[in-house]
């Protein structure tokens, strides 16, 4: 971590593990909203933070199962909102085709970093689905987590920092991250509690885990067994 101004530790979601070189008293951090913050205003400047994640592979999204609740449904949305989620997902047949569908939608919107909303617009997001179909990274998660709400879907949108796919170093075998890399997305809640990622915005991208030699075998004879 270098000259970065937050006291909160940037880790992924599903986090499983973290070690923090040289603290080992508990009075120094602590879980608050469910993320780690380090006691006093900013991380120092070249601490050195190993964390671990659960990360999901792109061949187990058509099988999550993703937690539904009975009280979001379309209440507090407009008709107009409702009726848009349910046109862009009416041949969604899964969980997760539902939530691709709204993705794929968005990822035709134009990203425009500088374009606000009119201050005399009733409801930015109306306005983002319906009129401009272009606006900041925060306009589409938003927009997503709005259209998955009145689908019953459990969702939020975060704000962070996006590790860029053009900024890793393949002889460092890191990704460097730079105030332009701050970012917002979206998460969706599966039924075993996980948080799963997702970018509407087009030019960003989710990397999934990637599969062992075991795991893509195993995955093979069982595509083989239900063949047979």
């Amino acid at each position: 971590i270098i000259n970065f101004k937050s006291a909160i530790v940037p880790c992924p979601p599903n986090q499983t593990a973290i070690h923090i070189d040289k603290l080992h008293d508990a009075r120094f951090f602590r879980w608050e909203d469910g993320l780690l913050r380090i006691a006093g205003e900013k991380i120092p400047s070249l601490s050195v933070l190993h964390v671990a994640s659960e990360q999901f592979h792109r061949h187990q999204l058509p099988n999550l199962e993703f937690s539904r609740s009975a009280g979001l449904g379309s209440a507090g949305t407009s008709s107009r909102l409702a009726k848009l989620a349910k046109e862009w997902t009416s041949e969604a047949t899964s969980d997760w085709e539902c939530v691709k569908a709204i993705c794929e939608n968005l990822r035709t919107f134009e990203v425009a970093p500088k374009l606000h909303v009119p201050e005399d617009t009733e409801d930015a997001v109306e306005h983002f689905l319906f009129v401009s179909r272009a606006g900041p990274d925060f306009l589409f998660a938003t927009s997503a987590a709005v259209l998955l709400r009145t689908l019953g879907y459990e969702c939020r949108v975060l704000s962070g920092l996006y590790a860029d796919p053009e900024n890793y170093d393949r002889l460092a075998k890191s990704t460097g991250v730079f105030a332009g890399n701050v970012h917002f997305w979206g998460e969706v809640r599966t039924s075993d509690g996980r948080w799963l990622v997702v970018e509407p915005p087009p030019g960003f991208e989710v990397l999934y885990a990637r599969q062992t030699l075991s795991q893509h075998f195993a995955s093979m004879l069982n595509g083989l067994a239900d063949h047979v």
